[in-house]
C-alpha cells in the first residue's frame, strides 16, 4: 500500500470536491479516487480540526507542555471513542492514560492513582460517575472498599474488589504493595473491579 502524505491527501480532497463528478480522474499520477478514500480523507480533516484529545495529553497539539514527547497523527483514532463500552481502558488511547497519570503523579507525588469500575458481568451494583481514586500507599483494600461503598452510598452492601481482573487480595493487602505488583506496564494504572459476590466461590 503507497503511503500519501497526509497534507497531499487534503489538498487532494479539496480538488476532488471542486469536480462536478469527485470520482473522475483528477490528473494522470494522483489516478481514480474511490469513495472510501475520499470519506477517509473528510474523516481525517475533521480530527484534525476537531481535536477530541484530553487538554492535558502529550499527543494534544494544542498542549505546549515541555513535557510533549508524542506527536499528534491525525490519522489516528481520536483520544476518546464513542462507540464502546464506558471502561477507562477501552475508552480512552493509551496516549491519554499515559498523560492523565502522569499528570496526577505530579500534583499528588505521594499518592497512588487508581481507576475503580464495576465488574463486566456485575448485575446489582451500579456503576460509579467517578471512577478514579487517589489514595495513600498505605491505604489497604479493605479501606478502599470502605471507599467505594460510600460513592455507591451502599454502606451495608457486601462488595468484593477483584484486581487487575485476576486477584482476590487479602482485605490488609496495601495499595502501594499491589500497584508495584500489579499496575498496568502501559499506563501505570492500577485496575480494581467490584462486584457483589466473590468470583472465586
Amino acid at each position: 500500500m503507497v503511503k500519501t502524505d497526509t497534507a497531499e491527501l487534503l489538498n487532494s480532497s479539496d480538488l476532488l470536491k471542486r469536480t462536478r463528478n469527485p470520482y473522475l480522474h483528477v490528473n494522470e499520477n494522483m489516478g481514480r479516487f474511490t469513495e472510501k478514500v475520499v470519506d477517509l480523507v473528510d474523516a481525517m480533516s475533521d480530527r484534525v480540526a476537531n481535536n477530541q484529545h484530553v487538554s492535558h495529553c502529550f499527543s494534544n497539539p494544542q498542549n505546549e507542555s515541555p513535557s510533549t514527547s508524542t506527536v499528534f497523527d491525525p490519522l489516528q483514532k481520536s483520544c476518546l471513542f464513542k462507540n464502546r463500552r464506558r471502561t477507562y481502558r477501552n475508552s480512552r488511547m493509551l496516549c491519554c492514560r499515559q498523560s492523565e497519570y502522569f499528570k496526577t503523579r505530579m500534583e499528588h507525588p505521594d499518592k497512588i492513582p487508581v481507576i475503580v469500575e464495576r465488574m463486566m458481568t456485575e448485575k446489582y451494583l451500579p456503576e460509579m460517575k467517578n471512577f478514579r481514586f487517589i489514595v495513600s500507599p498505605e491505604v489497604t483494600i479493605g479501606q478502599l472498599i470502605v471507599m467505594i461503598k460510600g460513592r455507591l452510598h451502599l454502606p451495608n452492601m457486601a462488595v468484593y474488589a477483584i484486581v487487575s481482573d485476576q486477584v482476590f487480595p487479602a482485605l490488609n493487602t496495601q495499595i502501594g504493595e499491589l500497584a508495584e505488583r500489579y499496575r498496568d506496564p502501559e499506563d501505570c494504572f492500577l485496575y480494581v473491579k467490584y462486584a457483589s459476590e466473590d468470583i472465586y466461590g
